[in-house]
């Protein structure tokens, strides 16, 4: 997202505040923010945090998922 105004529409779909700005922003920021905000409504869901397999696939993956 490059616009304020498509990263609030984002933010307000998840029920995030909106940024109080207009105009354009780079696409890293607007990632930033975005999946700060999407981590506060998927922090609470231990699905999301420990799916079936993860073990396995962290033996490989390790750098991505983190050492068990």
């Amino acid at each position: 997202m490059r616009s304020f105004e498509d990263l609030n529409a984002a933010l307000t779909a998840l029920g995030s505040q909106p940024v109080q700005a207009s105009g354009a922003v780079d696409d890293h920021t607007s990632d930033a923010i975005l999946t700060s905000a999407w981590l506060r409504t998927a922090a609470h869901r231990p699905e999301l945090w420990h799916p079936p397999g993860l073990g396995e696939v962290a033996q490989t993956e390790g750098w991505t998922f983190g050492v068990l």
